[in-house]
């Protein structure tokens, strides 16, 4: 499945999860870009692996996305400014899901799709590889370590870190997975200034198409579904 996971870097909680199985490449990064604009320009970092390139070339080249993450290949400092994304490599892929791991450990992450937290009951280490248990998937999983890799690439990231060590380990009703009838749903917020004044009209229209509730963006994010 073709997965967007988006992040509150200031809070470490989840705050959308974007899923389709039937998807093509470049409708799905038509759809990043407009989530990545819908959430003041977030900073959108694409696995590249094989066809993943067509999305984050489509991303740079056809909309001209201005925040996409870097590679981290710190052996190629000189190499590193503007390449794009991700290479899931094995190696990187261990090095993704022991930082997911570590934000969980800091207190940092907090979870609200109810199809991540499946994946994860059968996410599974054999040997030297992670993955999803046979007859299982992974790509939420994998959509949320590539959120947590991007973090570090963000400049909110340090002060929220040690803003989260120092908070007790969050609740069901704090991380919003208590549905209990008298607690009130908290809504999705916005930055008043208006985050669309620089979308290109095609965008605009996919950005229109998700707040008619076509696509798989919930409108309490934060609740748990």
């Amino acid at each position: 499945a073709s997965v967007g996971w988006v992040l509150d870097v200031t809070t470490g909680r989840q705050v959308a999860e974007w899923w389709s199985k039937d998807t093509e490449l470049e409708p799905f990064a038509d759809e990043m870009v407009a989530l990545g604009y819908w959430y003041n320009t977030a900073l959108l970092y694409p696995e590249i692996n094989s066809i993943g390139r067509v999305v984050m070339k489509r991303m740079r080249r056809v909309w001209k996305y201005p925040r996409v993450g870097l590679e981290e290949r710190w052996d190629e400092p000189t190499l590193k400014d503007g390449k794009y994304g991700f290479m899931m490599t094995e190696e990187l892929k261990e090095e993704l899901v022991r930082r997911m791991l570590w934000f969980v450990r800091e207190r940092y992450l907090a979870i609200a799709s109810d199809k991540t937290l499946s994946e994860l009951s059968t996410f599974e280490q054999d040997g030297e590889s992670f993955g999803a248990a046979a007859g299982s998937h992974d790509d939420c999983v994998i959509a949320a370590g590539l959120a947590c890799m991007a973090v570090q690439q963000t400049p909110k990231f340090y002060a929220s870190m040690t803003r989260a060590r120092h908070e007790p380990i969050p609740t069901a009703y704090d991380l919003g997975l208590s549905r209990a009838p008298d607690v009130p749903e908290p809504l999705a917020v916005v930055a008043s200034d208006d985050p669309f004044r620089e979308m290109p009209a095609e965008i605009r229209k996919v950005v229109e198409r998700a707040r008619s509730g076509t696509n798989v963006i919930p409108t309490n994010p934060i609740s748990g579904y």
